[in-house]
């Protein structure tokens, strides 16, 4: 995270294209550590949530909201 952060991100996000550029810079850092190919599965899905992943890499992971029944079921009984 600080080696994306403070390193290989610095300039590099740009906002049109932050999501994309973001994907290219880990993709980079993977190979460089020989790891190609090994969270393509997350990174190339066109019906995951891209927003998740990249809050995490820029530590903002609150911005993240999950919905599911539990989450719901959790929240009306806190509101009761």
């Amino acid at each position: 995270m600080m080696d994306f952060t403070m390193e290989k991100g610095a300039g590099r996000l740009h906002g049109a294209t932050m999501y994309t550029d973001t994907i290219l810079i880990v993709k980079e850092m993977l190979h460089e550590e020989g790891l190609d190919g090994k969270y393509d599965d997350v990174l190339n899905q066109e019906n995951c949530f891209p927003e998740s992943f990249f809050y995490q890499w820029v530590e903002f992971p609150e911005n993240i909201f999950l919905y599911n029944k539990v989450f719901a079921e959790t929240m009306a009984l806190s509101h009761e």
